[in-house]
């Protein structure tokens, strides 16, 4: 992977889980927090394990 990615991946995850401590002290929504962080975690998730096919010429 490249580093570039993977340094974009840790603020974002970075960032997500500042929001999600915001919201555990109430001062954002926890729902929307949580979606914020599940959806990072996710699609970082897919992100590393997406294989790279060949799909013909």
């Amino acid at each position: 992977m490249n580093p570039m990615v993977i340094i974009l991946m840790t603020l974002l995850f970075g960032g997500a889980f500042f929001l999600q401590i915001l919201g555990l002290m109430n001062l954002i929504p926890v729902i929307l927090s949580s979606l914020i962080l599940f959806f990072i975690i996710a699609g970082s998730i897919y992100g590393m394990t997406r294989k790279k096919t060949f799909k013909g010429f």
